[in-house]
């Protein structure tokens, strides 16, 4: 596969997995501003994949493989700016922002009942039971952990899509530090090249 077509995969992949958000946080008891780095684990019928994350209020960044790349994921919300970095290229990728505040006001939440208190990876957890609808109509139904922080540090569902069907997905944090990641993480390092938008690879 070539490098713009593994971008072009790699950046959907972080459209749909950025976001750990179920629903309007409001509902949901999510703090969308708590701090924290962890790994995320996601486990799908699509396979396993591991995920580097780190939150601060108004910044977001992931890092993962996509073969023999290391791709970052880079959003500054107040600065409505975000980035694919390809390290091995030493390059920044304009992309557009994964507006997570909006896509969350877009879903209904149909059910959510506490459903006890748990330890997740050591860390104190309120368990939910919910279900929400999407705006394309899909359901997902399961069970959510939430930390005193507000963080969804786990999440088990199952999700009907109108078009693909029965979709089973766990995703859980590993290593999760509560607190400030280091600001460096969320800024495009010295010497990176910029483009905009993953055409302006072509350019190249």
């Amino acid at each position: 596969m070539s490098l713009i077509k593994r971008c072009r995969a790699a950046l959907l992949g972080c459209l749909l997995t950025a976001s750990p958000v179920l629903a309007e946080p409001d509902q949901m008891g999510i703090d969308l501003d708590a701090a924290y780095s962890a790994t995320r684990i996601i486990e799908s019928a699509d396979g396993h994949l591991e995920i580097q994350e780190y939150r601060a209020p108004g910044r977001y960044r992931m890092e993962f493989q996509v073969e023999d790349e290391t791709m970052v994921y880079l959003v500054r919300e107040e600065e409505g700016e975000a980035y694919m970095l390809l390290t091995s290229l030493q390059l920044a990728v304009a992309v557009p922002a994964l507006k997570v505040r909006e896509l969350t006001r877009q879903v209904e939440v149909l059910e959510r009942e506490a459903a006890g208190r748990e330890q997740v990876d050591g860390h104190d957890a309120d368990r939910y039971r919910a279900r929400f609808r999407d705006p394309r109509g899909g359901v997902a139904e399961g069970y959510y952990w939430l930390t005193d922080e507000g963080i969804p540090v786990r999440i088990d569902m199952t999700y009907q899509d109108p078009e693909a069907g029965s979709v089973d997905v766990l995703m859980q944090l590993e290593d999760l530090e509560v607190g400030d990641p280091d600001p460096a993480l969320f800024v495009v390092p010295e010497g990176y090249e910029t483009v905009s938008g993953l055409d302006g690879l072509l350019g190249r």
